[in-house]
């Protein structure tokens, strides 16, 4: 039996509300947030309380031991009978997942369509940087409620029960056209995870350090981004401490190493 006052059930109408800018402008109407670990417990977050019930029911979920590997994924080649029974009863359609792997857990983010066919794997395929930085503003925005779910007694917990494969076929046709949103998503603080723990970094911290990785000065970065030299280098202070570095070139290498290159294309800097 499903404790209904489960964090996961409760926090979904919150949840809602965070999702709703991003599905205002697109034809997506699930969002699915799932962190499995070694000790197969996993933190869950999710729009629809509905569908979580049922899948915990009758069993369609996977277990932290699942091959699940870095990329996109179509439910419907992997998990067919949990595509099948979202889009038949809840209209959740074109279940689609991406996975991001580490050392001791798995991220699996979801998001489900109002479309039937093609045109919503179109939309994943067109649109993945979009979707990645949804998944920055919804942790942002959503802080409080990934730390109550990661507490013990919020987690959901269950055996292994079967492998799935996830390598995403990308046979699907892909039309040349990206979705423009009514009121464009702010991503504010982008967490960075440093194989201890999970920092915070401001938007400007980021725009300052991304800069600095170019090898502008601090006059120069003042000057674009239009602040004081002694703010630039206030921000590269706080980026030092919390990325634990002590000096310019090694913020400058752990931050490479961290994957902040592949956060230019979030920033105009």
């Amino acid at each position: 039996m499903i404790n209904d006052k489960l964090f996961t059930l409760t926090s979904s109408s919150e949840i809602n509300d965070i999702c709703k800018p991003f599905f205002k402008g697109t034809d997506l109407n699930y969002f699915h947030y799932c962190k499995f670990y070694q000790d197969f417990s996993s933190t869950v977050l999710v729009t629809n309380p509905h569908w979580v019930t049922h899948v915990l029911k009758n069993k369609l979920y996977i277990s932290s031991n699942s091959e699940l590997k870095d990329g996109f994924f179509l439910w419907s080649e992997h998990w067919p009978q949990a595509a099948k029974d979202a889009s038949l009863h809840f209209k959740i359609h074109n279940l689609m997942s991406l996975v991001k792997t580490s050392k001791n857990e798995v991220e699996c983010i979801s998001f489900g369509s109002t479309q039937e066919g093609n045109k919503a794997i179109e939309f994943y395929l067109n649109n993945s940087e979009l979707l990645k930085s949804f998944i920055y503003y919804f942790k942002d925005k959503a802080q409080k409620h990934l730390s109550i779910a990661q507490m013990p007694e919020n987690k959901i917990v269950y055996p292994p029960h079967k492998e799935v494969k996830t390598n995403l076929s990308r046979t699907s046709k892909v039309l040349q056209q990206t979705i423009t949103l009514e009121s464009p998503i702010q991503i504010d603080k982008f967490p960075i995870n440093d194989g201890k723990s999970t920092k915070w970094l401001s938007r400007r911290e980021i725009e300052v350090l991304i800069s600095t990785i170019k090898g502008r000065s601090a006059k120069e970065i003042a000057r674009s981004l239009d602040i004081s030299t002694k703010t630039v280098e206030s921000y590269i202070a706080s980026a030092k401490l919390k990325l634990d570095c002590y000096s310019r070139s090694a913020l400058i290498e752990k931050a490479i190493s961290l994957g902040f290159l592949d956060l230019m294309k979030h920033f105009n800097c």
